[in-house]
């Protein structure tokens, strides 16, 4: 019996085995452990669960209170998408809110308890290019792994990074066609067009996000409004 409690995480004290939540790491009796594991079920918990997992994913400040209600002539297509499991090229100018619903996107998901990554597009060309160094630290698969393991992959900003050269692209190619090809969802926001994502990065690459559901935005930029 004690090695059962120690599996699940119990610790005893002088008033009995309290179990720790795997959640938030508190500790209850069995009794009270039941109550606290009905609690992180409530749509409350689960709010603040999404929005802790926003922080820790890279969310920016402002965009973490971003709901899909903030954007109701978008709704509908990317409800749509959403619940066909498609993924989604995010398009427009600068400042029409691209991130902005990429982050409502993000939690919409969390909150139906799916794994996710927010990235700038930036970040990921440093971790392909770091592979190739004389001392790097994670090999060419273990890139491609860490960005090809999470439910929802959201790359910010994509054409900011600068010009690839030909291995990265071909890693990034990589990483979307094994994402693809396991029924993993994707997010990305970029001022580009398909034809200029061709010849930024190459023709795969585009092909691959041809794919994806275009939500195009229009629009001000929102930042010469405030």
């Amino acid at each position: 019996m004690l090695a059962e409690a120690k599996r699940r995480g119990a610790s005893s004290v002088s008033d009995g085995y309290r179990y720790g939540c795997p959640s938030c790491g508190e500790s209850f009796d069995r009794a009270g452990m039941r109550t606290h594991m009905e609690w992180h079920r409530t749509p409350q918990a689960l709010r603040e669960a999404a929005m802790k997992q926003m922080v820790s994913c890279g969310v920016m400040r402002e965009h973490q209170e971003m709901r899909l209600g903030n954007f109701p002539a978008y709704l509908p297509l990317v409800r749509a998408a959403l619940d066909a499991g498609k993924s989604l090229l995010i398009q427009g100018p600068a400042g029409t809110g691209k991130t902005s619903l990429m982050a409502a996107i993000l939690f919409e998901q969390l909150m139906a308890g799916r794994s996710c990554r927010f990235v700038l597009s930036g970040e990921i060309f440093r971790e392909i290019r770091g592979c190739y160094e004389d001392k790097a630290e994670a090999s060419e698969r273990a890139v491609i792994g860490q960005f090809t393991e999470w439910d929802l992959l959201a790359i910010d900003d994509m054409g900011r990074e600068g010009k690839p050269s030909a291995a990265v692209c071909s890693v990034l190619h990589e990483i979307l066609s094994k994402r693809i090809g396991s029924g993993a969802m994707s997010a990305a926001t970029t001022n580009l067009t398909l034809v200029e994502i061709g010849e930024r990065y190459d023709g795969a690459i585009r092909s691959r996000l041809a794919g994806w559901v275009p939500i195009v935005m229009e629009g001000k930029d929102w930042r010469e409004r405030l």
